[in-house]
């Protein structure tokens, strides 16, 4: 993504890297694939081992260390809160894991 770091070689004015930044994120933001978990759930780390197998990329939110991320996960998983909840592009992929959770 050239001229977005605000590297010398950039041509756009300064006030249009903003806007240009935020439409990268949230390109990257509607691609990324998020998972719910809670510490020590066996769940969780049989969903990481499997994903990580199928070489697919993901991004951790514990929903113990942060009400905002608890109430994403309250409100993806209809109100359960069963983890691990897997979010990719904002539709949910499954709530629990294999069945389980």
């Amino acid at each position: 993504m050239v001229g977005l770091s605000g590297g010398g070689a950039c041509t756009e004015p300064s006030s249009a890297r903003p806007a240009a930044r935020r439409l990268v994120d949230s390109i990257a933001v509607a691609d990324a694939r998020i998972m719910y978990v809670k510490p020590g759930c066996p769940y969780c780390q049989e969903a990481r081992e499997d994903l990580q197998a199928e070489g697919k990329t993901w991004e951790e939110r514990d929903a113990t260390t942060s009400s905002e991320w608890r109430a994403e996960l309250m409100d993806y998983s209809k109100g359960t809160g069963r983890v691990p909840t897997i979010v990719n592009a904002g539709q949910v992929e499954t709530v629990g894991w294999k069945g389980r959770g």
